[in-house]
């Protein structure tokens, strides 16, 4: 950085990547200091990834089977993406960022952007080995290359000391949650690669991040499809010259023949083919892609034979290319009114025009985003992220949104993890808000995206982390300790873990440890506080309950988030002041009457304040909750009850399973 002071372009990269790498969310880069993690996959969501938890202190390594960044599609950016992109310093490295009619971006430019962040986050990114399997902890001696002593042979029967990936003294372990009371592993997870990599064997990571997509996922979750009927959409790229008339040709954003009637006629009366929906960016390339019917692919012989299954249809040796080539061609001419007088294509990654047919007939998507390998007190948390987890629906332009908070989602629950948390709380937390993942959409998102923040309740605008119970994911937990246990000895012996679990023990670094300068006070051992108001506060929108970032008077003192809390207590009392809401000391005064909390604030501020008022509401129950039992023990008639009962049977359900 001193080097190119000089350059002023460059501190202005600086200043901005310094703005988001000292927000106060990432707690000095001490909430996953000492953990290391291998991201598995270099696309723009496993890039994404490794930003964000390097940012949060974590030590990261991605591979990729791949040499270069050879895709020329194009990808539309939601808002929040470019907010996000901005902030990361997108403007400076690439000037011509979301500067036309439309907000896209190519994959390669995206690519190049965020491994020139991640570079400058300290990532390490490995290129060219292609991931083969996980390699348990153990405590024997590591074979071939890695001997016992923590030496390499030099191929002559010779050792010489082996260091650390990325140099430096083996790293302290941080104290995540284990069921395993014995001596850890002396050899952590670590990752098998073809070819070999020296430095990638003897890696030992916490984490890992599935970013391969959905084909080359190395997870392997189970997957669940949704079918449709048969789609077949094509996409093409053209070589973007730059001239003078290219750049007067107007891109399409998105037609859909439904809309747009006369549009779509015009197209089958002049070139013989049904169209359903066409896109043109001018990025990189000039970027096509359209959904067609199949018999208009029959007629014009891009299909040599029909058949049944799409696999069969589509297969390499069932598409004319030339046709293909010829078919795209006629379509650019009259999407540009003849406008791209030159239409070469790109070149894909083996050196052929860059034309595909593909359908998406189905969607898939895991069945879960988390879980949790725990091997000789050795836990490895695995997170899927991007195409790998959700499948998107491309004519919505949502793989790179959803794949961003994905990104974002599974570096939280990484933090969780990290934090010491239990391994279920940690899956069914990151669980709950997979549930929400898939119905985001730009119009139902929270509209301020400067204050969008790791915390999934300022980018969800209703994220119930409570939707999912510790003990509905216990299948997701997969320990060497209860193994061999019975199932019911196993749920028991879980459920008792998950209820004596203390979760304000976690793992942070001790005073001494941390630099003299060092102020951050958001993750300090009250962080599960933190999260416990935040749960209890999430059904709560962002108009009526302010984000809920830290303990401080900044985000407690205007008195909203009390008066939510108090809501959801005793409803009735804040209803009886619909008119003319109660302020921060009639709050306080209510707590004090009806739960016997503080009647204000003690000189320790408000975290000492929320820890009385969290011992006091501890306690009780919700109001759905205490209402419910009120209910059952009344008398009623027996129509009465059930009706009741069917009403509140589904809350009755998630509030009773631990």
């Amino acid at each position: 950085r001193q080097h190119l002071s000089f350059y002023w372009k460059a501190e202005a990269i600086f200043t901005n990547l310094d703005l988001r790498f000292n927000e106060i969310t990432y707690g000095d880069q001490t909430v996953c200091e000492n953990i290391q993690v291998l991201v598995v996959g270099s696309g723009p969501c496993g890039l994404r990834s490794a930003i964000e938890l390097a940012t949060l202190g974590a030590n990261v390594v991605v591979i990729d089977k791949r040499t270069s960044f050879s895709r020329n599609n194009v990808l539309h950016l939601w808002p929040f993406l470019i907010s996000d992109l901005k902030s990361l310093g997108a403007k400076s490295f690439f000037g011509k960022f979301c500067a036309g009619s439309i907000d896209h971006i190519s994959i390669r430019t995206l690519q190049c952007i965020l491994l020139k962040v991640a570079l400058l986050f300290g990532v390490q990114i490995i290129s060219g080995v292609e991931f083969q399997k996980l390699i348990q902890p153990s405590d024997d001696d590591i074979k071939d290359e890695c001997l016992s002593n923590g030496s390499v042979s030099n191929g002559n029967g010779e050792e010489k000391e082996r260091e650390p990936m990325g140099g430096g003294n083996v790293r302290p372990l941080r104290n995540l949650f284990t069921l395993y009371t014995g001596e850890p592993a002396r050899y952590g997870w670590r990752v098998e690669v073809k070819p070999h990599h020296e430095a990638l064997s003897t890696f030992e990571f916490d984490a890992i991040v599935d970013a391969s997509g959905k084909s080359n996922s190395c997870l392997k979750f189970p997957r669940k499809v949704l079918r449709y009927r048969l789609a077949i959409a094509i996409t093409v790229n053209f070589i973007n010259y730059h001239d003078v008339e290219e750049a007067h040709v107007e891109e399409i954003s998105g037609v859909a023949s439904i809309f747009n009637q006369p549009y779509f006629a015009q197209i089958s009366k002049k070139l013989g083919i049904e169209l359903e929906n066409l896109v043109y960016y001018k990025d990189e390339t000039h970027y096509f892609v359209m959904t067609i019917k199949k018999r208009s692919l029959l007629e014009k012989g891009i299909l040599i034979r029909d058949f049944d299954y799409s696999e069969k249809l589509l297969s390499s040796d069932n598409v004319n290319s030339t046709a293909l080539q010829q078919l795209t061609r006629e379509v650019a001419t009259f999407a540009t009114r003849g406008g791209l007088k030159r239409l070469d294509f790109a070149l894909n990654s083996r050196g052929e025009p860059d034309v595909a047919v593909f359908d998406f007939t189905s969607l898939s998507a895991a069945q879960y985003a988390c879980s949790v390998a725990d091997r000789k007190g050795r836990p490895l948390c695995q997170c899927l992220v991007g195409d790998a987890l959700l499948e998107p629906f491309w004519p919505r332009g949502s793989g790179c949104a959803l794949g961003f908070l994905s990104a974002l989602d599974a570096a939280w629950a990484i933090s969780l993890f990290a934090a010491g948390h239990h391994a279920l709380r940690v899956i069914a937390w990151r669980d709950s808000i997979y549930q929400r993942l898939s119905q985001a959409s730009p119009s139902n998102m929270p509209s301020n995206f400067a204050a969008y923040t790791l915390i999934p309740n300022t980018r969800y605008t209703y994220a119930d982390l409570e939707l999912v119970r510790p003990m509905q994911v216990r299948h997701l937990y997969d320990s060497d300790v209860i193994a061999n246990m019975t199932e019911r000895k196993s749920f028991t012996f879980l459920c008792d873990s998950v209820k004596f679990d203390d979760p304000d023990i976690i793992s942070t670094p001790k005073n001494g440890d941390l630099p003299k300068n060092h102020t951050a006070i958001h993750y300090t051992p009250l962080v599960s506080l933190l999260k416990w108001y935040q749960f209890r506060l999430s059904p709560y929108p962002e108009s009526i309950c302010p984000p809920i970032f830290d303990l401080s008077a900044e985000t407690w003192s205007d008195g909203r988030a009390l008066r939510c809390l108090l809501h959801k207590y005793r409803p009735a009392l804040v209803a009886k002041n619909t008119d003319t809401p109660i302020g921060l000391e009639e709050t306080m005064r209510l707590f004090a009457e009806n739960f016997g909390a503080p009647t204000g604030l003690t000189p320790q501020g408000w975290p000492k304040y929320l820890m009385n008022l969290y011992d006091c509401l501890i306690k009780h129950d919700p109001a759905f909750v205490a209402n419910m039992t009120s209910m059952i023990c009344s008398v009623l008639s027996r129509f009465e009850f059930f009706l009741t009962l069917f009403r509140y049977y589904s809350l009755y359900i998630c509030s009773t399973i631990k």
